[in-house]
């Protein structure tokens, strides 16, 4: 009998605190308590670090310089003022083929579109191509693959080097 009086006082003495405006999960509360918080500002967590989130740049944020980066099979040339780049392709001592990006180039991992543009002797001369650039630079040293989805071409991974210099003319055909 005294454990059943026992459980009957501490049900009704859950169900009365349970219920009262004093308690911690009382309708009152939880609406001050959600009205307290603002959007702008951020959640804070019981460890007291922020929930807000942030957006962390990567490591090559920064544009490269105009300049030119070459090897024996292929040249780039960064326009002045981050204006983009050309990229020309050696086919048999001229290049047959260029790329233009239109974006800066980042310091670091990048995957710019552009066009690639294959010469042709035939009217109208030349036909373009949209074109997928990617590859990284670390310190002097770039990789750069072109990938034209239009003719399921990849060309590369060409490695240039900073201040490489080649004179390449077009090549003309008959």
């Amino acid at each position: 009998m005294r454990w059943t009086l026992c459980f009957a006082l501490t049900g009704l003495l859950t169900v009365v605190l349970g219920c009262s405006d004093r308690s911690p999960t009382s309708p009152q509360k939880a609406a001050s308590a959600a009205s307290s918080e603002t959007v702008e500002g951020p959640i804070m967590r019981a460890d007291r670090r922020s929930r807000t989130p942030r957006v962390i740049p990567p490591r090559g944020d920064r544009r490269l310089p105009p300049g030119v980066w070459g090897s024996d099979q292929a040249s780039m040339t960064i326009k002045e003022g981050g204006a983009g780049a050309t990229v020309e392709i050696l086919a048999s001592g001229c290049f047959g083929s260029y790329g233009d990006i239109s974006q800066e180039i980042p310091n670091g991992r990048f995957s710019l579109s552009g066009t690639y543009t294959q010469l042709m002797g035939a009217f109208p001369g030349k036909v373009e191509h949209p074109a997928q650039f990617s590859g990284s630079v670390e310190g002097t040293r770039m990789t750069l693959t072109i990938t034209v989805p239009d003719v399921s071409l990849v060309l590369g991974p060409f490695v240039l080097t900073s201040g490489v210099t080649n004179a390449w003319e077009p090549c003309r055909y008959p």
